[in-house]
């Protein structure tokens, strides 16, 4: 009992090294303490009675409650196939300070390979040749299918199984696997980027092309051209990829709808769009709603319009460096900074002029007190009053 208080107590404490280090011998030599302690803190091994460090079975249980003890074991236990069994199952990077003897070791191989099949870049080149571990590494879901061996990318179950985790691995298939139409269609349907491996008519296959923008918007420009121009194909691809616009015809970057749909889903799309639409209102709002310095393409107009930089510093405050000088001193925009809990004070320095209107908004945001007292305990010759204080900083 008294044991067991003993390591409750240290266990409270358990991140204060030095207070294992006075841990009595009766819990330093007492296998279930030092295996509760290892399986808080894996530097409490170091601490434990020799005997038990050299103690296989004491070493294997406690790799067990806690991989990292494996740092601290003895040269000839990390080299023990069984504790290295229990250490790689739960961590598979082990394997790397492994002999080169047990990392040609094929069960040790399958358990790295199981967790992160990039593993398979490391080991002996023959294991890429071994259809259990290359079947483990791709189940991992690591994209591994350029370093396997020619023999399994031509072969269309190891090619299934590759596309299946990663549409693109199909770049790496077999040509006559590659213009197989069912893997394309398997391939794009987990990627749509899947696309651009695709042979020239599958490219301009109208149902191959919708399957790829549906799952990848971006997919579109890997497509045949005339999709470019086809307006329901891009109405469908900016719903999920706004940056397509770029890869669009002229007459589509024109589209108010197009437009629209594509700065909605991500704001910074409205670079691409015509200048007639950069300075549409409805669309600009849209497009720095989603991202403030979105603000940066508008129109200078719109870049001077006092909602549209409203709705654009809403969403991200640094956008007030792409409004208009006027703009940015203006009162609705400077209150609004004002009581922003995210406030910035070097914005607020470079663009509140001297009122004590505004300073007296200011002193109503708690984000801007906790930083005015930061600043004190920084600078104590400031003065006590918070008010002086704001004084000081904004002028």
């Amino acid at each position: 009992m008294k044991a067991s208080r003993i390591v409750k107590g240290f266990m409270q404490r358990l991140n204060d090294i030095p207070e294992l280090e006075h841990l009595p011998e009766y819990v330093t030599n007492n296998r279930d303490d030092m295996l509760n302690l290892i399986n808080r803190n894996f530097k409490a091994f170091k601490y434990a009675d020799v005997e038990l460090r050299a103690d296989k079975s004491f070493v294997l249980d406690a790799v067990t409650q806690n991989v990292f003890v494996y740092e601290y074991i003895s040269e000839e236990f990390q080299q023990d196939i069984d504790i290295l069994k229990v250490a790689i199952a739960q961590n598979w990077s082990i394997l790397y300070k492994a002999s080169p003897e047990h990392k040609s070791n094929k069960e040790l191989a399958l358990l790295a390979a199981a967790q992160d099949g990039f593993v398979l870049y490391s080991l002996p080149e023959a294991f890429r040749e071994d259809a259990e571990v290359v079947k483990a590494a791709i189940l991992s879901g690591a994209n591994i299918f350029d370093v396997v061996h020619p023999k399994f990318k031509s072969d269309r179950a190891f090619v299934l199984l590759a596309i299946a985790q990663h549409g693109c691995a199909i770049r790496y298939a077999s040509k006559e696997l590659q213009n197989d139409p069912e893997m394309v269609r398997i391939a794009i349907a987990k990627d749509g980027y899947a696309l651009q491996y695709a042979p020239p008519e599958m490219k301009a296959d109208r149902d191959v092309v919708l399957a790829a923008i549906t799952q990848y918007g971006g997919a579109l420009r890997f497509a045949d051209k005339i999709f470019l121009s086809d307006r329901a194909m891009v109405l469908i691809a900016v719903e999920n990829h706004g940056m397509i616009l770029h890869y669009v015809s002229d007459e589509l970057k024109a589209d108010y709808e197009v437009v629209l749909r594509a700065v909605t889903q991500d704001g910074c799309a409205i670079h691409y769009a015509s200048d007639a639409l950069k300075a549409n209102y409805n669309i600009v709002h849209a497009a720095v709603t989603e991202n403030g310095c979105a603000l940066e393409d508008a129109s200078e107009e719109l870049r001077d319009n006092v909602d549209i930089v409203l709705a654009a510093i809403t969403q991200n405050i640094y956008a007030l460096n792409y409004a208009t000088p006027r703009t940015q001193t203006d009162k609705k925009i400077i209150l609004a900074i004002l009581l922003d809990q995210n406030s910035i004070p070097k914005l607020i320095k470079k663009h509140i002029y001297s009122s004590s209107e505004y300073i007296r908004i200011a002193l109503t945001n708690p984000h801007l007190h906790g930083i005015l007292d930061k600043c004190r305990k920084i600078l104590p010759h400031l003065p006590p009053n918070i008010f002086d204080v704001v004084c000081v900083l904004l002028y």
